[in-house]
């Protein structure tokens, strides 16, 4: 039997005991996605999304842009990257992960910045934001919001170190921006719309995630 007909035959099993599985466990499946849907909604969204909003609308109106030789160099000792690079690390260590991540790509959009330095900024874009961090697991998760501050202060000291550490020797290479910027008005409608697309595929991965792990709680 060739490869390609065994991995047919492989999936075709797998979405027949998926299908079966969310059959028998609806109940407890429709509540562990409730459950993911409230979190999502009360806890990750009202701290997520005003930094989506603002990070997109900053990025595409150019507020943080400069040419400043001291910002620049501080950023390539630090991060082996320009300073126009500045948007994407504030907005991912004060906004979460998706912030961050949704900044560089949007820079990258604009050739802000090259392949190579929105790599470089995608490597340690991965710090949960305050919100997230002390709101939801340490308040809501844990009952304590001191945990929740040390799970912060951890994974953003983590974050910059990693930051810091990684792909040393490179120079923080300016890049011409290839499209004019986009007025405050243009730019805080599409940022509401990306951001608010954002936030539901967010919620949506949570109910995914959900829905395998009740499952998975009933084997």
């Amino acid at each position: 039997m060739k490869i390609h007909s065994v991995k047919k035959v492989f999936f075709t099993i797998l979405m027949l005991l998926t299908a079966v599985a969310l059959l028998l466990f609806s109940q407890q499946i429709r509540e562990e996605i409730l459950r993911a849907f409230t979190l999502a909604v009360q806890t990750v969204i009202p701290g997520l999304f005003p930094f989506l909003v603002l990070s997109q609308t900053v990025c595409a109106t150019g507020f943080l842009q400069t040419d400043a030789t001291r910002a620049d160099k501080v950023m390539q000792v630090l991060f082996c990257v320009p300073s126009s690079c500045i948007a994407p690390i504030v907005f991912g260590l004060t906004g979460g992960y998706l912030a961050g991540i949704k900044t560089v790509r949007a820079m990258y959009d604009k050739g802000e910045i090259s392949s190579q330095q929105a790599q470089k900024l995608s490597s340690f874009c991965f710090s949960p934001g305050p919100a997230f961090a002390i709101g939801a697991v340490g308040k809501s998760m844990l009952a304590n919001a001191q945990s929740g501050i040390l799970l912060f202060g951890s994974c953003t000291l983590a974050a910059l170190l990693c930051g810091i550490c990684t792909n040393r020797g490179h120079h923080a290479t300016p890049v011409s921006v290839c499209k004019a910027k986009e007025s405050l008005g243009i730019s805080f409608t599409r940022a509401v719309q990306t951001s608010a697309a954002a936030c539901l595929s967010l919620s949506a991965w949570m109910a995914v995630f959900a829905t395998v792990q009740a499952v998975f709680l009933q084997l």
